[in-house]
């Protein structure tokens, strides 16, 4: 009968030693993973039943990715539609750690990139997803600018 707590107190000893183990392993060994944005959206109804809607996503870390989305009422135009994925590192180096600053002209449409791999120590900490497109509603006249900033980061502060 006395194996049984013996055996429970053997486990739990390894159970903490393991955790502890784990503390003490340097952060570069430990994976990092990535906040991302999620799916931020701007939306405008000039009409009822008539909508166009941007999403954007940022997802900085090794492999970074980057997206941008739009669907629209076929009697909303899109004047101009840009979109710019950029991503940094807290690290020094070329443009205080810049690893990309793309821009696409994309109007209304969808678009998705994944840069990378990066490593350590250059790995980009900070991701953004800056979409911006100028509407008019060719029915009424109105017009309407749409804007999204996605941020995502793995650690630290970003700037913005």
């Amino acid at each position: 009968m006395r194996e049984k707590p013996l055996k429970k107190t053997r486990i739990a000893i390894v159970l903490l030693t393991l955790s502890g183990v784990l503390l003490m392993a340097p952060a570069g060994i430990l994976p990092v993973h990535a906040y991302c944005s999620g799916t931020l959206a701007d939306s405008w109804t000039p009409r009822t039943g008539i909508t166009i809607k941007i999403t954007g996503n940022a997802c900085p870390g090794i492999s970074s990715t980057n997206s941008a989305t739009c669907t629209r009422d076929l009697s909303i135009s899109v004047d101009n539609g840009t979109v710019s994925f950029m991503a940094f590192g807290n690290y020094p180096g070329y443009g205080g750690g810049g690893n990309y600053n793309e821009n696409f002209g994309i109007g209304c449409a969808n678009l998705s990139k994944t840069y990378g791999p990066f490593y350590s120590p250059n790995t980009p900490n900070c991701g953004y997803t800056e979409y911006t497109v100028n509407a008019r509603d060719t029915v009424s006249g109105q017009t309407h600018q749409l804007y999204v900033l996605a941020v995502g980061q793995t650690r630290g502060v970003c700037p913005y």
